[in-house]
């Protein structure tokens, strides 16, 4: 309760001796003591908005819902610029990745390995040095063609997708 309602609700005797005695009101003296105490708070509330409505740059409360669809619309840009830098971060790393010497098979999956990385060039330098496997030199060595007799040499790498399984079929593999 307030101070100035609960000074009106109970007078002290005039001695002194605490003693109170409840004074009894009105309901329309209620309702004024309520009233004023709104009032008092809403001239608070009024006073406070319009302070942040200031601090924004809004003359009236009118133009609040175009700052509000303009934050919205703000949100949705930050949203896709977030988006954007990521994918091109990525892409980065990709080429960079390839550039390493990486084979396009696995570019995807040495990202994966190292996308913590603080260090990212020197953990790809490592990573690549440590593991030749996934290097296009070392990977088309192994895995380009098969050698069936010397006739018989395949090199899948110039087959199509149909060339590749035909193949399959007619030596049953």
């Amino acid at each position: 309760m307030n101070y100035d309602l609960d000074r009106r609700m109970y007078d002290t005797d005039e001695n002194g001796g605490g003693g109170s005695t409840a004074t009894t009101f009105t309901q329309e003296q209620l309702n004024e003591i309520v009233t004023t105490r709104l009032a008092k708070e809403k001239a608070k509330h009024d006073t406070k908005i319009k302070e942040v409505l200031g601090k924004l740059g809004i003359e009236n409360e009118d133009k609040i819902e175009e700052v509000v669809g303009t934050l919205a619309k703000y949100k949705d840009l930050e949203v896709k610029y977030n988006e954007q830098s990521a994918n091109l971060a990525k892409k980065d790393r990709f080429e960079k990745i390839s550039k390493a010497g990486v084979d396009a098979d696995f570019v995807e999956f040495v990202d994966a390995k190292l996308k913590g990385s603080e260090q990212f060039d020197e953990a790809l330098v490592n990573f690549v040095t440590e593991n030749p496997k996934y290097t296009k030199e070392v990977f088309a060595k192994v895995n380009s063609s098969i050698e069936l007799g010397e006739r018989n040499k395949v090199d899948l790498s110039k087959m199509t997708t149909e060339e590749y399984l035909a193949w399959r079929a007619k030596n049953k593999l």
